[in-house]
């Protein structure tokens, strides 16, 4: 699992416009370019990838190789600004490293949905207010459990919306 600090992550949003939880997602960009942040005394990497909702991102991290660990289940990676230090102007993503950062899981694919401004913020909140994790698959989970209850039929849940109406109304 990919966390970060949730007070950068309000401080990103409210400096830049970007969530934390849409980066995580460039990351998972298959055409995404990476390069080392040779400024950095710690292993830090500069990333341009799509995020999920289609938004160019240039997304800074630190630990680029453990990511994969993180993935596994091993120490968590963190996403942000090192002690507040700007990025560079320019980098140089000629020889840069293409694909995912973030491995994608089997049986995952990437598409894009509409969904409404209220429902996409009540899961972006979930992931912000953990300080990590991915909305999608809270938006997954929340599918799944959906398709896993007993589904009524429509005859049913108009009879239950109408009943339900007429006990209101009286």
């Amino acid at each position: 699992m990919v966390q970060w600090d949730p007070v950068k992550a309000r401080a990103n949003l409210r400096d830049h416009g970007i969530r934390f939880a849409d980066a995580v997602t460039a990351l998972e960009d298959e055409r995404a370019i990476s390069v080392r942040d040779d400024r950095a005394a710690e292993e830090r990497w500069v990333t341009i990838g799509m995020d999920s909702l289609a938004q160019v991102l240039v997304v800074g991290l630190k630990e680029h190789c453990n990511l994969r660990r993180a993935v596994q289940g091993l120490p968590p990676v963190y996403i942000g600004t090192q002690s507040g230090r700007l990025m560079k102007k320019e980098y140089d993503f000629k020889n840069g490293r293409r694909g995912t950062v973030l491995r994608v899981l089997p049986g995952k694919t990437r598409v894009t949905i509409r969904l409404d401004d209220d429902v996409l913020e009540w899961f972006r909140a979930r992931v912000d207010n953990a300080g990590g994790g991915n909305y999608q698959s809270l938006i997954n989970e929340a599918l799944r459990t959906f398709m896993q209850q007993k589904q009524e039929s429509l005859e049913a849940t108009l009879r239950r919306v109408i009943r339900d109406e007429l006990r209101r109304t009286g």
